[in-house]
Formats: structure tokens, sequence, C-alpha cells
């Protein structure tokens, strides 16, 4: 029996009765957007502003007759009305990288809960399996013989100049070009996820997109009193490893790897350490490595080389635990406590997420197990849980 907060009432009905055959429907909108070039245009960063949006209707949008071609809106993202009646009549949006729209769209007015969406660049993502390719569109499309992007506002724009001082008559040009880029692409792409029988995992990391685009604009908050207090007791204990080093070493600044590499081969005497094929493990320069990994594999047969050994991968363990803790203490000095990171979905060739530091630097994945206790919810009765499951990001 249904009540007034099953789930069928709280999620859009694209979640609750997933059908991935959808997207070979034409109702959709192809989007993409120019903006301000601040933290490379992202809307999270409230010094950017929309510049220019150019979209283009599926020959089954109800507006197409009307609209035939690719629309240009110049304007914030307050005034982007047309593009928002557009999406709100299309069954679906397509745009490639569309996180970044989608956290524009959000600054536009629209709720990611009722959008449903198809990036081009997951698309070719679940397309490569495990194979390893460039993704942008420019390459991407080149493959499927699909042309290229407008070259010289390209150049431009990794240049550093930014969309709003470029002539609009190019920018327009340029911009339009990536839409009709794009449906092309995403229509290459249903048709060979569809005879793949890959619709469904398509769909699977197009729903994860909008959650993704929401977690980051929230961010995590920190606990200021147990940063400080275990800051404390970290940097306490590090210093004490490290002059424990000095008293081993003689003193030699465990920074310098020319330093580091005399004592090691030279007053230690310790045998190079030989990779997979039995040849040394040596720099890019040739030169002895004193890498983490290579000391880890260096045999140590004599009690100095042993404690040497022992004490250097103690504190290449603790090194990275110790600067986040010097981050989160300066952010926290500064009157912050809320971090933010950017989700990659299109890296690892696991198909798993990864993650980008934006303020302070620090990843959301892979983050140390001790530290999780060093967050808390950022409203009074509320609070934070850790849940897991298999295939999280497909799920």
């Amino acid at each position: 029996m249904e009540t007034e907060n099953s789930y069928e009432n709280l999620l859009p009905k694209f979640v609750t009765h997933p059908n991935p055959q959808g997207y070979l429907n034409d109702c959709f909108v192809v989007i993409d957007f120019e903006t301000t070039n601040h933290d490379s245009g992202s809307a999270l960063d409230g010094r950017n502003s929309l510049v220019l949006a150019c979209y283009r209707l599926g020959d089954g949008h109800p507006d197409k007759q009307r609209q035939p071609g690719t629309v240009a809106c110049w304007g914030s993202e307050v005034e982007q009305g047309g593009l928002e009646r557009a999406i709100r009549r299309a069954d679906f949006v397509v745009a490639h990288n569309l996180k970044f729209e989608y956290q524009w769209l959000v600054r536009c007015g629209l709720d990611l809960r009722e959008l449903l969406g198809f990036c081009t660049l997951l698309g070719q993502y679940v397309l490569n399996g495990n194979r390893t390719a460039p993704l942008d569109l420019d390459y991407v499309a080149a493959q499927y013989g699909l042309g290229h992007k407008e070259s010289l506002v390209s150049k431009m724009i990794k240049a550093g100049i930014c969309p709003s001082e470029i002539p609009k008559q190019l920018l327009e040009k340029y911009c339009k070009r990536d839409v009709e880029l794009c449906e092309a692409l995403f229509l290459k792409q249903r048709a060979l996820l569809a005879e793949r029988g890959q619709l469904a995992v398509a769909y699977s990391r197009n729903l994860v997109t909008p959650v993704l685009a929401d977690m980051e604009t929230k961010g995590m908050c920190f606990d200021p009193e147990r940063v400080v207090e275990t800051y404390t007791a970290r940097i306490a204990a590090y210093n004490h490893l490290l002059e424990r080093f000095a008293a081993i070493s003689g003193g030699i600044n465990p920074r310098s790897a020319k330093q580091l590499r005399e004592f090691i081969y030279t007053t230690l005497a310790f045998p190079e350490a030989l990779d997979y094929r039995g040849k040394p493990l040596v720099t890019g320069a040739g030169e002895k490595s004193t890498a983490h990994d290579t000391i880890a594999r260096l045999v140590a047969t004599t009690p100095e080389q042993k404690e040497f050994k022992k004490l250097a991968l103690v504190i290449a363990k603790a090194k990275v635990p110790v600067t986040n803790l010097k981050k989160m203490k300066k952010l926290i000095d500064k009157g912050e406590n809320i971090v933010y990171a950017k989700f990659n979905q299109a890296i690892t060739q696991t198909h798993r997420l990864s993650s980008s530091g934006r303020n302070g630097g620090f990843q959301f994945h892979n983050f140390d197990r001790r530290f999780k206790r060093l967050f808390k919810a950022r409203d009074v009765g509320r609070v934070i849980v850790e849940a897991d499951a298999p295939q999280l990001e497909f799920r």
C-alpha cells in the first residue's frame, strides 16, 4: 500500500521506473554553455556568470518546428527563460560533461531532481570500457568522423582569454558548433550502446551525475575543536619522528634527494632496489631512487639499515595525514570549516569515482579513516552518517 512518503512520491519517475530505452526517443535538448573563466568556469565559483547558452532540440521535441535550428541565448543565468522552457518540455537533456552544465542549470533556477540527462563524455567512457583514450568533445567527435570544434576560439579559451571578451560572432559560432557536434555524437553513441546492450549502463551512470553535481555544491564540514585537538597531537608525534630521523642520519635534510641518496647508498651501503625486470630503480634523470616505494623495496640486513628503513616508512606514512591536518588547521584559522571537492566520473580504468580537491586541496575519496571523526553535520539537530554498498557508483 502506497503512503504519502513512499519512494514513488519522493523520487522522480525516471528513478523509480527506470527506462533506458527512453534514450531512443527524440524528445531531447542538447545544451552547451560559455561562461566567465574563474576556476575553469565552475558554477560553484560565485565570481562566474553565464555569458552564452546554445541549445538544439531533438526531432521529437514539441517545439522543434518553431525552433528548427541551433538557438543562441545571450545573457546571464537569470536570462535563460527560453532554454528553461525547452528543457521542461523535453524528456532528457544532452551535454558533453553534463555535470558542469547541471550546476549552471541550478543557477538558472532548475531542479536537478526533475532532470534526466545523457552525458556524451560518460557515453564514450562506457563504450571505451577499460581502454583509456582522451574524452574531450573535439577528440571523441573526430573519432566518429564528425569533424572538429572551432579551433580559433578553442585556442583563445585555452590561452586564458575570458569568453566574455571574445567577439560575440566568434563565440556564438563556437558554441553552436559544440552543440551540433554533441548532438551528432549522442546519436552515434546511443545507437552503439543499444547495439551492445549497454544503454542501461549509461543510464545508471547518468543517474549518478545530478547527485554528484549537488554534492559538490554542499561540501563537507569540519569540527574545529576536533581538528585542533588532532592537529596538536599528530604534529607533536610527527616532530618526534623527525627528531629520531635526524639522530640516526646525522641531521640530513629528509627533503633533499641528494642528501638522502648519499646516506642510503653510501653511508648505509644499501644495495639498489630492483624492478620486476631485475633492473635498478632510478629517477628520470638516471639517479638512484629515494622514493617511498623504492625504500620499501630495499633489502635491509644490518641493524642500522633496518632501523632506517622502518623509520623512513613510518615517516612517509605519516606525512600525508600531517599535510592534510595542516591544511585543515589553516582553513580553520581563516574562519572556514567547509571544504569542497570535485568528483571525477571518467578518470579511472575501473570506472570507479575519483575526486580532486577545490578549496584546501582535499580529495573526498581514499580519505584517511582516522580523520572521518573530524567531520560533522553543519546544522544543529542533524547527524552525519557513513554508508557503503557494492558497486555504489553504479547504484
